[in-house]
């Protein structure tokens, strides 16, 4: 089998060592896997090509719309490979309404500037056959393709249990110098205080308010087990240190009373930056 792969590989992130495997693995079982587009000289590991009709399937793999290529190549690409030939592996859910799960979202309107409707309605005019990397679609016309693959030879120091993975990431020496937060370390105000001096441009820190969910602020927050800690709402003012409450958004009504506001995340560009 000949296999193009269409999307716009970037050399440290995305699908690109995906593809690379798929393009090793199979010349070594005797199939051919190139990508799309004129040869790039930062990617070698993998060929590209422009001739579309010696391949047997052209599949996008697409995470955002700069995966899809420019023209002419669109038009080359979608003139000589037949459409029932075509596939699109959807590796961020964008073929799906609008779905936020805490601050993340798969469609960004003010940052890419497609909304979902474009989405669906662009997929579906290159392809009729849309698979995701996902044992349950949430879309009738979308089935599950696990594309992404698991390389042992790639793990850096395989164990063989979570728990011994986080024995070991938990001891002394690069576990606790190379892998984040140590484990059972607490989050302490005067750490935060601390860092936050040594900041570039910054001449002095009157005061860290640190608090954990609604509490009060303390002098720290333990970690217990395998919990790590996770920043909920931060907030950096000059002079006096933001009142806690005003950080979590609470407002008062007309009897005086407090009352909790609802803030809904919202991507926004910057006019500055």
């Amino acid at each position: 089998m000949k296999l193009l792969v269409v999307t716009n590989l970037d050399g440290s992130s995305r699908a690109v060592n995906t593809i690379v495997k798929y393009a090793q693995v199979g010349k070594e079982l005797g199939h051919e896997v190139a990508v799309y587009g004129e040869q790039r000289s930062d990617i070698t590991a993998v060929p590209y090509t422009l001739d579309v009709e010696r391949f047997d399937y052209a599949i996008c793999v697409v995470y955002e719309p700069r995966d899809f290529p420019d023209l002419p190549y669109l038009a080359r690409l979608l003139d000589r490979m037949p459409r029932e030939r075509r596939a699109i592996i959807d590796c961020t859910g964008r073929y799906n309404e609008t779905i936020r799960v805490d601050h993340d979202f798969n469609h960004l309107e003010r940052i890419d500037g497609h909304q979902g409707w474009e989405w669906i309605e662009g997929f579906q005019a290159v392809s009729d056959r849309i698979l995701q990397p996902t044992l349950a679609p949430m879309r009738d016309d979308v089935q599950p393709f696990l594309f992404h693959g698991y390389d042992p030879a790639a793990v850096r120091r395989p164990y063989t249990s979570a728990a011994e993975g986080a024995r070991a990431w938990s001891a002394a020496g690069d576990g606790a110098k190379n892998n984040g937060w140590q484990l059972r370390k607490p989050v302490t105000a005067k750490e935060l205080l601390a860092v936050a001096s040594r900041v570039s441009g910054v001449m002095f820190v009157n005061d860290v308010l640190l608090a954990e969910g609604d509490k009060t602020a303390g002098e720290q927050v333990a970690m217990n087990g395998l919990e790590l800690p996770r920043v909920m709402g931060v907030s950096v003012s000059v002079g006096e240190a933001l009142p806690l409450a005003q950080l979590r958004g609470a407002a008062n009504d007309t009897s005086g009373a407090s009352r909790p506001r609802k803030i809904v995340p919202i991507p926004v560009v910057p006019e500055n930056c």
